[in-house]
Order: C-alpha cells, then sequence, then structure tokens
C-alpha cells in the first residue's frame, strides 16, 4: 500500500513538470495531439460518456429539422381547420337565417290569412325540416372540429399521427363541403384603390399622339455628357429634347385592355369552384356623390364589361373592358360642387347544378336565372401616357433632371431613366454615356434592357411616373434596330482620332427579337476583336393594334471581355494576438496565384494584368471593412513588382472585439476594388481575411503559435494572458483601468506572471512587469513553479492518474 501511495505521489509530481511543459493545452478530441497515454488515459476516465461524435450532431440536427417540418405541417393543419370553422360559422348563420324565414312562412300559412294549397304547405314544412337538419349536421361538425384543434395543440407528434391528423382534416374539409355545397351565397368586393374616400377599382387607358423621327441639328448646349457614370452631367437647358414629334394631322389615340382586373371574396369560403358560376356581367349606374341604386337607371355591362372569370383560394378575379369610347370618368363631373361617377355591382349567375328544383324549374319554364350580387363600387378610369424607361429605373426613388433627362443611380452607378437621344447618343465620346455593358460571346437580350412607364395626361411631374407591366395587353411591343448611320467614338479619355465606325462591331438578329450579338466587320461569329467597340441601338415603342410608333430612344452598348464582378478571396495564415498593428503583404507568389491567376478564366500575365487594371483602379476603399490596405510598388533591377498590404491596427481589433475576456477568435475581412478604368474587364472584387487568436487553455498537445522555434518548446513567443481576472492580473484590472494609465480602452496585454506560472528569464528581469510588453516581443523561459490557482479540471487529472495507480496496487 505504501509502494502504491509513493507511486501516486510520484505521478503527481510527473504530472506537475508535465503541465508546464504542456502550458498551452488544447482541449479539444480532434486536434490528436496527447500528452501521454498516461494522462489520455486518466481524461478519458475522469470524462466517460461525454464525448459525442460527428454522427451523433448529425443525428441530432436531422431529428430538429424533422421537429421543424412537423411544426409547418402542423401550422399547415391549423390553417386548415380554422378554414373549415370559418365555413362552418357562415353555413350556419345562413341555415339559421334560412330556418327562420321558412318557419315565418309556415306560422303564416297555417294561419286564416295564409290562403295556401297543401302542396304549398307540404313544401314549406320540408324546407323547414331542410335547414334543421342541416343545423344539425353543421353542429355535428362543428364538435369534430372542436375535437381535432384539441389534436392538434398537443405538440409534438409522430409521422404516423401527423398522417392520421392530416387525413382527419380531408375527411372533414369533404363532410363540410358535401353540407355546404358548392353554392356562392354572397360577393364581396376587393378594393383596387380609393377615390376622395370612396372604395373603388380602377382601369388604366393610355393616350398618345403616333409619332414621327424628325432629324436634330446639334445641341446648343451639349450635348448631355455622363464620364461613366462618374463625373459631370450636363442637362439641357430646354427639356424634353426628343428626336420624335407628332405625326403630321395625328389626333390622339386612346388605348384600353380587355384584361382589366376587379376582385371580390366569395363566400362561403371554402368550396365554390369557376365551374359553380357562369359569366358575370356589371350592373352600372351614374351616381351623384352618394346616391343609391333607388331611382337610378341601370345599365348591363355599360360602361364595362367581364371578359373572363376565375375562382382561385376563394377571391373571385373578374377581367373586364371598356365598352364606350368616351372616359368614364363624367365630365364636368365636379360642377356645382357635386361630384358625379360611375358605380358597377358585379352579377354572377348560380350554375344550374347549385340550383334547388324549383329554382331549376323556374329557370327551365321561364328562363329565370339567380344571381349573386355584390355592392356597388365606385369606377374610375386613369389616361397615361406610355414611354420608353430603362429597365434599371426605381419607381419610389429619387430622380434627378427634367423629362427626358432624369437620372438615378442604384448599385450599378448612374443612369439614364429614359437613355439617350440621337444627337446625345452620336456626339458621345468613347468611354462616355455607356449604358450597358456586353460579354462579347454571349448574347445580348436587348428587350430586358427596356420597359414601360406611365404618367397620368394632366400630371406636371414626370417623377410620378409608374411602371406599366403589362404593357402587351394594350397591344404594345418594342423594335431595336442598329443605328443605320456611322458613329465614330472621336475624343475620349484616350483621345481617339481614328475613324473608326462602331456600328460595325454588332448585330441584331431581328426587331422583334432583339438579340444582339457583337460581330467584327464580315467576319463569321464572335471575336475578342470587338472588346471596347461602342455601338449604338435605336429602340422604339409601338402600338401594334394602330401600326403607329409610341417613342424612339437610343441605348449605347459596349462589348466587354467579361460582364459583371469578379471576386477573389485571399485568406492569411492564422495568427497569435500581438499588441501593436498586424501588417502583412500580398507577396510576389501569392499575386501570381491568387491575384493574376483569378483575375479571368485561366490567368492572366503579370504585364496584362497590369496593363488592363492600372494603378489608378485601385480602389482601396478606405473607411469601409476593417484596416487598410494599399498597394506596393517596388522596383529592383529594372523589374517591377506588386505586393498589397493591409494594415490592421489595435484600434480596428478593439472596434470589432470590444469584451476582451472573450476567448473567442477574431476574424476580420478587408474588401476592396481593382477596376479596368474602360470597363472593358470586370472589376476584380477581393476580399482579404485573417484570424487572430487570443491565448488560451483548450485542449491536449503543443500550440506552436506559442513556442519559438528550434527551442524543443521551452521558450515562449508570448506569454499567455489572462482577461478580466483582476485578483489574478492587476495589471488587467477592467473595472480600474489599466494599473498605470487607468484607461478603461486601452487593453494593454500583459505577462500572465500573476498567476506564478510562469517567470521572466534572468536576461529578462529588469523589465517592469506590471507595464507588459509594450509592444516588443516578450520571450521568456519557463520553469516549474508552486502551483497557485490551477485550472481544477487539470487537478482533476492528476488525481485520476494516482487512483489509477492506487487500483492497480490493490488488484
Amino acid at each position: 500500500m505504501t509502494d502504491s501511495y509513493v507511486e501516486g505521489i510520484r505521478n503527481e509530481r510527473l504530472f506537475t513538470f508535465y503541465f508546464f511543459k504542456f502550458i498551452n493545452l488544447k482541449f479539444s478530441i480532434m486536434n490528436k495531439k496527447f500528452l501521454s497515454v498516461t494522462l489520455f488515459s486518466a481524461l478519458m476516465l475522469g470524462t466517460a460518456g461525454t464525448f459525442t461524435s460527428c454522427k451523433d450532431y448529425d443525428d441530432d440536427i436531422k431529428d430538429l429539422q424533422e421537429q421543424l417540418d412537423k411544426k409547418a405541417s402542423l401550422d399547415d393543419l391549423n390553417a386548415k381547420v380554422t378554414t373549415l370553422q370559418t365555413a362552418v360559422d357562415e353555413a350556419k348563420s345562413a341555415a339559421n337565417e334560412a330556418k327562420n324565414k321558412a318557419q315565418e312562412a309556415l306560422d303564416k300559412a297555417n294561419s286564416t290569412e295564409g290562403g295556401v294549397s297543401e302542396a304549398d304547405l307540404t313544401a314549406l314544412k320540408k324546407e323547414l325540416e331542410k335547414q334543421i337538419e342541416k343545423l344539425a349536421s353543421l353542429e355535428a361538425v362543428e364538435t369534430k372540429i372542436n375535437d381535432l384543434k384539441e389534436e392538434l395543440e398537443g405538440g409534438f407528434v409522430t409521422d404516423e399521427k401527423l398522417k392520421d391528423l392530416a387525413a382527419e382534416v380531408d375527411a372533414l374539409s369533404a363532410q363540410v363541403m358535401s353540407i355546404i355545397g358548392h353554392r356562392l351565397t354572397s360577393l364581396a368586393v376587393i378594393p383596387t384603390s380609393h377615390i376622395n374616400g370612396i372604395a373603388a377599382i380602377t382601369l388604366t387607358t393610355l393616350q398618345y399622339t403616333p409619332q414621327e423621327y424628325k432629324a436634330m441639328a446639334k445641341h446648343a448646349d451639349g450635348p448631355q455628357t455622363d464620364k461613366d457614370s462618374e463625373g459631370t452631367f450636363t442637362a439641357h437647358s430646354k427639356t424634353p429634347v426628343l428626336d420624335h414629334v407628332n405625326k403630321a394631322g395625328a389626333k390622339p389615340y386612346t388605348v384600353s385592355t380587355d384584361k382589366n382586373e376587379a376582385y371580390f371574396h366569395v363566400s362561403p369560403n371554402m368550396g365554390v369552384r369557376t365551374e359553380d358560376i357562369y359569366m358575370p356581367s356589371f350592373d352600372c349606374i351614374k351616381s351623384e356623390n352618394i346616391l343609391t341604386k333607388a331611382g337610378a337607371t341601370i345599365s348591363e355591362n355599360s360602361p364595362i364589361q367581364p371578359t373572363d372569370y376565375k375562382i382561385k383560394d376563394n377571391v373571385l378575379t373578374v377581367q373586364f373592358k371598356k365598352t364606350v369610347a368616351e372616359s368614364i370618368n363624367e365630365a364636368g363631373g365636379h360642377a356645382s360642387g357635386k361630384e358625379t361617377f360611375y358605380m358597377a355591382s358585379l352579377k354572377a349567375p348560380i350554375a344550374k347544378e347549385n340550383l334547388t328544383a324549383d329554382e331549376a324549374k323556374a329557370l327551365k319554364e321561364n328562363g329565370t336565372q339567380v344571381y349573386v350580387n355584390s355592392e356597388y363600387v365606385r369606377l374610375h378610369e386613369t389616361k397615361v401616357a406610355p414611354y420608353i424607361a430603362n429597365a434599371r429605373t426605381m419607381y419610389n426613388g429619387n430622380m434627378g433632371g427634367d423629362f427626358a433627362d432624369e437620372v438615378q443611380t442604384d448599385g450599378e452607378g448612374r443612369f439614364y431613366v429614359h437613355y439617350h437621344d440621337s444627337i446625345c447618343a452620336y456626339e458621345s465620346q468613347a468611354n462616355d454615356m455607356i449604358d450597358v455593358y456586353a460579354q462579347y460571346n454571349k448574347v445580348l437580350d436587348l428587350k430586358k434592357l427596356v420597359e414601360v412607364c406611365t404618367t397620368e395626361i394632366d400630371a406636371t411631374d414626370h417623377k410620378k411616373h409608374a411602371e406599366l407591366e403589362k404593357y402587351k395587353d394594350y397591344g404594345l411591343t418594342f423594335r431595336f434596330y442598329k443605328a443605320t448611320g456611322e458613329y465614330f467614338t472621336l475624343g475620349g479619355p484616350e483621345g481617339n482620332s481614328n475613324k473608326t465606325d462602331q456600328q460595325k462591331f454588332a448585330e441584331i438578329d431581328s426587331p422583334m427579337n432583339g438579340h444582339m450579338t457583337s460581330k467584327v466587320y464580315s467576319l463569321d461569329g464572335v471575336s475578342a476583336t470587338a472588346v471596347g467597340r461602342e455601338p449604338l441601338v435605336r429602340v422604339e415603342l409601338v402600338d401594334t393594334v394602330n401600326n403607329a410608333l409610341v417613342a424612339m430612344r437610343y441605348i449605347k452598348v459596349k462589348w466587354v471581355k467579361e460582364e459583371g464582378m469578379r471576386e477573389i478571396g485571399f485568406t492569411y495564415d492564422d495568427t497569435m494576438f500581438k499588441y501593436g498593428n498586424f501588417a502583412d503583404k500580398i507577396g510576389t507568389v501569392a499575386m501570381n496565384e491568387v491575384i493574376y491567376n483569378g483575375a479571368k478564366e485561366g490567368g492572366m500575365t503579370k504585364q496584362e494584368f497590369h496593363a488592363v487594371y492600372t494603378d489608378a483602379g485601385f480602389d482601396a476603399q478606405d473607411g469601409v471593412d476593417y484596416g487598410k490596405v494599399k498597394l506596393i510598388k517596388n522596383t529592383e533591377d529594372g523589374v517591377e513588382s506588386y505586393n498589397i498590404e493591409w494594415t490592421l491596427t489595435h484600434a480596428d481589433i478593439v472596434k470589432k472585439y470590444p469584451v476582451w475576456k472573450n476567448h473567442e477568435d477574431m476574424v476580420f475581412t478587408k474588401t476592396f476594388f481593382w477596376k479596368d478604368p474602360t470597363k472593358a474587364y470586370p472589376t476584380l472584387k477581393i476580399t482579404l481575411t485573417r484570424t487572430i487568436y487570443k491565448p488560451t487553455f483548450g485542449g491536449y498537445g503543443y500550440d506552436n503559435r506559442y513556442w519559438k522555434k528550434n527551442t524543443n518548446n521551452t521558450v515562449f513567443n508570448v506569454n499567455p494572458v489572462v482577461y478580466g481576472a483582476v485578483e489574478w492580473n492587476p495589471a488587467w484590472n477592467e473595472t480600474t483601468g489599466h494599473i498605470l494609465t487607468g484607461d478603461k480602452t486601452n487593453n494593454n496585454p500583459t505577462v500572465n506572471i500573476y498567476t506564478d506560472l510562469v517567470t521572466v528569464s534572468e536576461q529578462r528581469r529588469a523589465v517592469n512587469l506590471a507595464t507588459g510588453c509594450m509592444g516588443n516581443p516578450c520571450t521568456s523561459r519557463i520553469r516549474p513553479l508552486r502551483i497557485v490557482k490551477i485550472h481544477i479540471l487539470l487537478h482533476l487529472i492528476a488525481r485520476c492518474t494516482f487512483w489509477n495507480s492506487m487500483l492497480k496496487s490493490a488488484w
């Protein structure tokens, strides 16, 4: 026993020695760096049953996802049950009303003043019994619904139980529909707008005068200039400047559509299908202010008429058209303080399959149809003028300039809302007023660049324009043509003087298709020779119904090597925290392997890269993310080399991670751009990433980041730091600030000498320990000392080793 006890003491001493030798242990079983079989066995003994495999986590995640899926399914079932309850409530209300009417009619028939036949009396009794029986069925179903609600409120369910509940809901839905039937009982309008406080359904009519091209002289004050969407902008002194005018002798056209839409809620809220009604109609009246239907003349389908209808999700959508030439809005409707306008009620015929026997008989014998009418709602017609708009237009965003000089700015830069007139386009210099950068070896779909905007006829400000998404319903379409005149990009930033016709570098398959491809004179197929060329496109908005020109604008396209943005990422080696700045470079190797190679598919040569991505195009994005980047050029023996340096300051670190006592990996990124000034090549978006570790006691094995190289793990690069432990380390006192300065924001890391774990080597004793490293590398030689306040877990490991030896001796 004595030998065993001595063996235990020996083991404890050995542990103390090993503890200091492996001071920065990492508590991570995945690291697979173990002190020794003895220590690993001791840890396994003290933590048996606590290790969890990755597979176990996968199972947990899978189980959690299944729980979420079941929760979603339960929510769906609850929603269906709520719909059932609403349908039953509405049906009970209707049945009660019908029962009361039947009872009233029967009571009247049984009285002396009734004067009804025996057959009529029998029919009345039958109707009353029918409604009573329907109410009883609905109440029975309601009981089942309440029981189902309780089951659904139970929380967690198995897959099998979920299927059973879904089957119950489906069966109950079928039962409710069998009781309620598919007959429409009421319609409620869903207003699309309110006019002067009155609910309304609206329709939009286009109005324009047919246009024709008219050549213009050069602008006296222009043309407009916009240096690559970033420079100066000169608007015309007189606006709008258009190279199309009203056609001689032409009168304004009005264009309407038969696909205007109005919406109505149907009741009951389930069971009513499109086939349960026939084509509806509109009962229309003229109203003065709040004039009711009484005394008004009802006009069927005038001034509007349904053209199609569909019921989906308990909403009846009715498409309709205008049936009169004049405006629906009454002329002089505001005279004498009165407002005159049309109102309409939708009238939906009930399908014969849903009629009662008497109703079916009346329909067959007399043609008497049964209808359900909505309430009356105001009709309002909006007359707007259509025009060509840039597909990038933000209709609710700020817009500068007058029509048609407006400009907006989005994530890609500034752009023209209505593109250009012909003079502005043809007088623009190279790399100026580019609307679209298109990849030379891809098809450019011109239809995706345009849309139709509208402005109310009486509006004085075009900034209130809106998009007309369904312009094709009005018979409008776009036509695209390569501008016929020669276009020379004289001048520009490169001082072009050669007369190269840019129109020789593009072709369009057809005006209707609008598919544009690059072209190099008479060569077949695409060629990179087209890169940098800037052809012009004429786009026309055409009314195909009246065969008339509505508007015309010009788009300037530039062929580029690659469109969009190319992203490049570079990650620095992980590093330990130190006091001071972290300044590291992307050196020659990384410049070649990451930057030059990532600039395009297959990489670029250094010479090619810097010819395209000039120093002027280096956008460091100062003030964004963390730290600063700069381009460094070195010239050695006449050869110029490039590096990129990222400097991360202590202030940057504290800004992102202000709570220093948290033992967390500190991850920083810096994003900057390298641009081709001509935009022939894509902008490079370069993201740098680095992770800085704080010293931490966390697992087994050597962490070589702590140890000086070639010292056999005996000399530290940085002493371990303790955060937020005032009584252990007064130099790191977050309560009162720094021990010397009292500055709480200056988290000056200090050597962890106060934990009595390490001591400074003889040659460093002159350093004032309370002031920390002060930016100098704190190299110290450690040696085992008396243990004070060591982690309890490490003591447990030693004890486990001791008791393990005791047990072996006992056996």
